[in-house]
C-alpha cells in the first residue's frame, strides 16, 4: 500500500510538472523535461524496489529549482506584456519552489549542497521584488534577469552532480 500511494503521489507530481511543458521557451522546456525524467526514474526505482534516497533528493531538488526557473521566465513574459500582477503571481510561485528547495537542502544536512546559500539568496531577492510596489518595470526586468541567471547557475551545478 505504501508503494502504491508513493507512486500515485509521484505520478501526480509528474503530471503537474508536465503542465509546464506548454511553455514556449525551448531552454526551459528542456530543463522541465530533465526534471520529469528524474522523477520518472524515481517512479521506476519504487516499482523495482531499488529506491535510492540520494536519487530522490536530487530529483526533487532539481525539479523544484526547474519549476522556479520556469515561473521566473513566466514572470518576465508577463512583465513584457504589461501584466504586472501576473508577473508578481508567477514570482510568488517561484518563491514557493525555491523555499521548498532550500528547506529540502536544509533538512538533508549530511548532503547539503553548496548552492543552499544561493537558493536562500534567490528566495530573498524574489521576496524583495514581490514586496516592492515602487519598482520600475525596467528595474524589475533587470532583477528578474539576475534571478534567472542565478537559477541557471543552480541548474548547471545540479547537472554536474549527476
Amino acid at each position: 500500500i505504501l508503494h502504491h500511494r508513493s507512486i500515485v503521489h509521484l505520478e501526480e507530481i509528474i503530471k503537474s510538472v508536465k503542465s509546464y511543458e506548454e511553455y514556449p521557451n525551448l531552454s526551459e522546456r528542456k530543463i522541465l523535461e530533465e526534471a520529469i525524467e528524474r522523477l520518472e526514474k524515481i517512479d521506476n526505482e519504487i516499482l523495482g524496489d531499488s529506491l535510492s534516497s540520494e536519487d530522490v533528493y536530487e530529483a526533487f531538488d532539481f525539479t523544484l529549482n526547474a519549476l522556479a526557473k520556469a515561473e521566473v521566465k513566466l514572470s518576465e513574459s508577463a512583465l513584457k506584456s504589461n501584466q504586472n500582477e501576473l508577473a508578481k503571481l508567477s514570482l510568488k510561485q517561484a518563491q514557493i519552489h525555491v523555499k521548498n528547495a532550500f528547506l529540502l537542502d536544509y533538512s538533508n544536512r549530511s548532503n547539503r549542497t553548496k548552492h543552499f546559500d544561493l537558493e536562500v539568496e534567490v528566495f530573498n531577492e524574489i521576496d524583495s521584488l514581490i514586496k516592492s510596489d515602487s519598482i520600475s518595470v525596467r528595474e524589475m526586468d533587470k532583477r528578474l534577469s539576475k534571478i534567472s541567471n542565478e537559477l541557471d547557475i543552480l541548474m548547471q551545478d545540479m547537472k554536474k552532480r549527476i
